[in-house]
């Protein structure tokens, strides 16, 4: 996980905003981008300051990319506590954890046995890629640079390859643990993976 997600994540169903505490784990990551303009519109999480009030420049947001927290937790400001494992954060309202640690092993069979770069449901990425870009009737080009959330991404791979071909930061999120591979096998700091339900979204 970035400290860059937390200035895009509200806790659930509240929607407070979150800080990243009790840092057990941080890993140095390579960013090779040269970044023009600070990233973060409203809270950098990486030196715990507003965006407004400080004097952040773009060579922070490198510094930034180039952090990846693996193990800490996610504090609201009304108390509530987040896990994050694996450099994935864990953002569940109390419903929705109760419903992943009852069927873990059922609702997350599919990913389990899911090999990366096969197809999903019989459409390979490029033909997935393409109808992306038709549904939302835009080029490449035209979303260079642009965030988006992916909500139920299931494998990840999509994700991973919106980043890649368009130059697009990407949060991606899924209830089922097939994000822990996506994770795993994702190089590009412009993809975040959350654990989190479509119903409640972060």
């Amino acid at each position: 996980m970035k400290h860059r997600l937390v200035d895009l994540l509200q806790s659930v169903p509240n929607g407070d905003r979150l800080k990243i505490e009790s840092t057990r784990e941080v890993k140095r990551v390579p960013f090779g981008d040269n970044l023009t303009k600070v990233q973060c519109s409203e809270y950098c999480s990486f030196r715990n300051c507003s965006v407004r009030n400080s004097n952040l420049t773009p060579a922070d947001c490198m510094d930034c990319y180039s952090h990846e927290v693996i193990e800490a937790e996610l504090l609201s400001e009304s108390g509530k506590r987040y896990p994050v494992t694996g450099g994935i954060p864990r953002l569940l309202s109390d419903s929705a954890a109760e419903f992943v640690r009852k069927n873990k092993e059922s609702f997350s069979l599919e990913w389990k046995y899911f090999e990366f770069g096969e197809r999903n449901w019989g459409q390979s990425i490029e033909f997935r890629k393409n109808l992306f870009l038709k549904a939302l009737g835009e080029t490449p080009e035209d979303l260079r640079g642009k965030l988006i959330f992916d909500a139920g991404c299931g494998s990840g791979l999509l994700s991973i390859e919106m980043a890649n071909s368009f130059g697009m930061e990407v949060v991606a999120l899924d209830l089922a643990t097939g994000i822990e591979k996506a994770y795993g096998r994702n190089t590009n700091p412009y993809v975040h993976f959350i654990q989190g339900s479509v119903l409640e979204p972060p």
